[in-house]
Formats: structure tokens, C-alpha cells, sequence
């Protein structure tokens, strides 16, 4: 019998350290494949305030003439990032060219960032409200470089904290029986 333990402790130790290189190794990948995007991304130059409010309207000729702007959308949309859009484009509309909040989106608290000039301002969207009445009149028209926020649930931080400390634990545990 003592040799038969002595061979699972043996055994439990190797599978550990497989596991632990199975994972460095996958994460050795994910960083050196974001590493080199970075490299492969070309820098922007800051462009000072009053210059970066020159060009923000863009004409689109073709079939029908549309003057079109840039905005952003961040947060909780299956595809978030910056956005051409077409004058009169609402929040809605946006969300939509996004894909749709996820599952996790705060609806009730969505925030539109407006920059124009004289206009500065954190309006809050009642999407919820939107969804469940049809009211359409609390819905803001999009305006050249807002930035609309699509804030996550509780329950979504509680998810993401539940996967970091999964994460931690698996190395608790590689580590508990490394030392063994």
C-alpha cells in the first residue's frame, strides 16, 4: 500500500504541472497576440480641442445624399467601438448598429456623453423605460462626437469578479499541491 500512495502523490503533483503549463502557455499566446496588434496599430496624434471640431460632418453622394458624423458607443453592446452614422441617427439607432446591448446592459442607466460646443453634458437615457412603454420622446437625436455608455449589472461585476477568483484559486490550488 505505501507505494501505491507514494505513486498517486507522484501522479497528483505532474498532473498539477501540466495543468499550471497548459495555462502559462495559453496565456503566454493571448499576451503575445495582443502585443503584436499593438504593434501592427499605428499611433494617433493628439489633435488640440478646437482643431478636432473641424471636420466631424462627412457628405456620403450616392443614391441619396446623407451628411453623416462620427460617434462612439463603449460598455455593454455586442459591438462596441466608432460609429459612422447618418444625421438624425438616434441612440437607438446606434445601439442597434452595435448589435444590441448584451445581456448584462443597465438599460435604465445608459449615459449620452455630448460634446458640441456649448453643449457639454452627461444626458441619462431611460432605455427600460423605452423597451417597456414605446415612450419615444426621452430617445436623443446623436449629435458629431457623443459617446453613448452602456453601463453593466451588478450581477455582470459579479460574474466577472467569479471568473477572476476561480482563476486565483486554480493557482491556490496548483500551489497547495505543489508544496505537498
Amino acid at each position: 500500500m505505501p507505494r501505491e500512495r507514494e505513486f498517486s502523490v507522484i501522479l497528483g503533483r505532474t498532473f498539477s504541472f501540466i495543468v499550471l503549463g497548459v495555462f502559462l502557455f495559453a496565456v503566454g499566446f493571448g499576451s503575445l497576440a495582443s502585443a503584436r496588434a499593438e504593434e501592427v496599430e499605428t499611433p494617433t496624434k493628439a489633435v488640440p480641442r478646437d482643431e478636432s471640431r473641424r471636420s466631424q460632418y462627412y457628405l456620403r453622394l450616392g443614391a441619396e445624399d446623407e451628411l453623416q458624423f462620427h460617434v462612439h458607443i463603449w460598455g455593454q453592446v455586442r459591438n462596441p467601438g466608432l460609429y459612422l452614422v447618418s444625421d438624425g441617427t438616434d441612440v437607438i439607432g446606434l445601439i442597434s448598429l452595435a448589435g444590441g446591448p448584451t445581456d448584462g446592459a443597465k438599460l435604465e442607466r445608459t449615459r449620452l456623453v455630448r460634446t458640441a460646443p456649448g453643449q457639454e453634458g452627461i444626458i441619462e437615457v431611460d432605455l427600460k423605460l423605452y423597451t417597456n412603454s414605446g415612450d419615444y420622446s426621452g430617445i436623443p437625436i446623436l449629435e458629431p462626437g457623443d459617446t453613448i455608455l452602456v453601463p453593466a449589472t451588478f450581477w455582470q461585476g459579479v460574474v466577472r469578479f467569479g471568473t477572476v477568483l476561480s482563476v486565483v484559486a486554480l493557482f491556490a490550488n496548483v500551489i497547495v499541491y505543489a508544496t505537498r
